[in-house]
């Protein structure tokens, strides 16, 4: 007679391909039954719905719904879930190794975070599981470490009706106040309290921005794929343009650039997600050369996405900065010194965000045209005031003196260029000086002093 499951299990994750060598040990387990897969947020709710499981296996950037591609709400979900099903137990299968992600997750009731490629606990996901069914909660390997204290304060400026208000935005961004009030059983003047309030926590002056923000904390799913293609901006003759002019153009296309970012930011976490299938395949003691080579692949696209989509950026530009030096030293620089004290400060997302790229490309341009021997980044981050300065002992070059985003552009500077344009519109001062032999400082100072 067959033995009869204990532990029903529901699935909820967009790609069930990624998932079949972690549920192959469970479906060979009779003390489990794989109740269904959902691969959007609304299935999702209908399948615990209909067959009350008593653990789901969330991945947190599935969608919405079949017709809304947005990443679904799942600080949200999680709540939500547990309050509705307070015998649900809920573990979570991701790619996102982000400290500040996971400490939200956690802390919005979920039992469990595990990574996939965690082979050693794909192998062991049976155990796992009665664990956690058990009341223990379990964490993949590479997370188990304390979570900063900053990043926790942070993640608590929004009261829990906040945090839904604006999740709902997020989820659903084509629809109207009254139907996402609707959602929430609410009055649409009270759903505009609540965003309003969030705001003034948040500290930005709309919803575009308390979005952005909310993500950036980790508040609530990372826009991992873009959804509106924005038009690329034209090209206009900046010589002529007056600077609030020349402000507004160069958002535009900062903001197409780090769209397209965020889009191969995307590319490469899909990636990563299949890659990481080739190393369950291989086994335990795959040949030594395979296994180097597929550890370089990893590595390597590890390190384009965090360039492109620097996760640490949510904790602040402090905690950024750290993991700015750690990959400039891994893209070949022999020395790098941080001298800028640990700082709780946090500054509005799209200035920390600009001040981060600037930064960025000072270190990089050393590394790779430079070639820059050693770095050294140091200042201070005061409240309401950024001061830093960048030197390197590279080639150097010979500046001109007058310095013109045109001019470096004519030159082939594009580097350059970029760095005066995020400065420009985030009203930071630049100063780059250098020469040739002598190497190159870079002093970047927030506010524009009067």
């Amino acid at each position: 007679m067959k033995q009869k499951a204990s532990i029903k299990i529901a699935v909820f994750d967009d790609d069930p391909k990624v998932l079949e060598n972690y549920l192959g040990p469970l479906r060979k387990d009779p003390s489990f039954m794989i109740v269904g897969l959902a691969q959007d947020s609304e299935a999702m709710y209908h399948l615990i719905h209909k067959t009350t499981p008593d653990m789901a296996l969330l991945d947190i950037t599935a969608p919405e719904s079949a017709t809304n591609e947005a990443p679904y709400s799942f600080v949200w979900v999680i709540s939500d879930l547990l309050q509705r099903y307070p015998h649900l137990k809920i573990l979570i299968l991701t790619m996102h190794a982000d400290l500040p992600l996971v400490s939200t997750v956690m802390r919005s009731g979920a039992h469990g975070y595990l990574l996939k490629g965690d082979l050693a606990a794909a192998r062991d996901l049976p155990n796992i599981l009665r664990g956690v069914m058990r009341g223990d909660t379990y964490l993949s390997a590479d997370l188990r470490q304390p979570w900063q204290p900053q990043n926790l304060a942070l993640a608590q400026r929004l009261t829990r009706r906040q945090l839904a208000v604006l999740s709902m935005c997020a989820a659903h961004p084509n629809e109207r106040t009254a139907q996402l009030a609707e959602r929430l059983n609410i009055s649409g003047q009270t759903f505009r309290n609540h965003l309003a309030a969030s705001y003034e926590r948040l500290g930005v002056v709309n919803k575009t921005g308390a979005l952005i923000k909310a993500r950036e904390l980790g508040l609530i799913t990372p826009l991992l794929t873009p959804h509106v293609q924005p038009t690329p901006p034209q090209i206009f003759q900046p010589s002529v343009l007056a600077p609030d002019q020349l402000r507004v153009l160069y958002r535009a296309e900062l903001e197409h650039v780090e769209h397209e970012r965020q889009h191969w930011a995307s590319t490469f976490h899909a990636l990563l997600n299949k890659v990481g299938l080739i190393k369950i395949s291989l086994g335990d003691d795959p040949p030594p050369a395979i296994a180097e080579t597929y550890q370089a692949i990893v590595s390597e696209m590890r390190r384009a996405n965090l360039r492109l989509n620097p996760l640490s950026l949510h904790s602040g530009l402090s905690p950024a900065l750290k993991t700015l030096a750690q990959t400039l030293r891994e893209q070949g620089a022999a020395e790098v010194d941080l001298e800028v004290a640990n700082s709780l400060e946090r500054y509005p997302a799209d200035v920390e965000r600009h001040l981060f790229r600037i930064a960025q490309l000072v270190g990089e341009n050393a590394v790779r045209h430079a070639c820059a021997g050693r770095i050294v980044i140091h200042g201070e981050l005061a409240p309401g005031k950024v001061q830093l300065q960048i030197e390197d002992d590279g080639l150097g070059f010979e500046m001109e003196r007058e310095v013109t985003v045109m001019r470096l552009i004519e030159r082939g500077q594009l580097g350059l260029a970029a760095m005066y344009k995020h400065a420009l519109v985030c009203q930071a001062r630049l100063r780059l000086t250098s020469r040739v032999g002598q190497g190159t400082t870079a002093e970047i100072v927030w506010p524009t002093p009067p």
